[in-house]
């Protein structure tokens, strides 16, 4: 049997992880089975696609974090307009910055009070991101009055990610074109009122 084919067993935390994901989104099991292929069907035994271990692997760990972030076990029943494009565009996800935006965008969709502010349009923002974006973001917020002079600033910020000062450039770009940021003045730029608002989805 070649490798490729080979039957790969799936873990107990997946299986229960994966269960209580399709219980908790039960109207959306049809849209589950398409992001992760047959795999709710074979929870408890042996699957063959590497793709959907990897998937299941993903999946787990992002139930898993958001929990963390909720400091909960059992969280709120997520609105299906907001979890299920969270878990399409999380489960592919391999870099770690943007792994966590997507648990914590998750655990937002399941928290009482952060999923009644939470715009859709957070989800479309975070598909738009780079990790170097999310780390120059938070270095922003970490920022007095959460400003950032360009010229002076950027340079010390690409010395402290260990990064040149044309991607930090790039992701100001970026963080502007998303709406986070917006101009202040002639050099500076700052968290626009959708940027902060963003910026509480997802801080817990």
């Amino acid at each position: 049997m070649s490798e490729e084919n080979s039957i790969i067993p799936i873990s107990d935390a997946q299986s229960e992880a994966i269960k209580e994901i399709v219980g908790a989104v039960r109207d959306g099991g049809g849209y589950l089975t398409e992001i992760l292929g047959d795999l709710p069907k074979d929870l408890v035994g042996l699957i063959g696609d590497k793709i959907k271990i990897y998937r299941a692997t993903r999946l787990q760990k992002l139930w898993d974090d958001a929990k963390h972030h909720l400091g909960i076990q059992q969280p709120e029943t997520p609105c299906l307009k907001l979890a299920l494009p969270i878990f399409t565009e999380a489960v592919d996800e391999s870099r770690e910055e943007l792994q966590d935006l997507w648990a914590r965008l998750l655990a937002a969709s399941m928290h009482l009070e952060k999923s009644k502010r939470f715009r859709l349009a957070f989800i479309e923002t975070a598909k738009k991101l780079d990790p170097l974006d999310v780390r120059v973001l938070l270095e922003i917020k970490l920022n007095p009055h959460n400003t950032f002079q360009v010229g002076s600033e950027a340079g010390k910020l690409a010395q402290h990610l260990g990064v040149g000062f044309d991607e930090v450039k790039i992701s100001l770009d970026n963080l502007e074109e998303c709406k986070i940021l917006s101009q202040i003045g002639s050099i500076d730029k700052g968290l626009s009122s959708y940027g902060k608002e963003f910026l509480r989805a997802v801080e817990f």
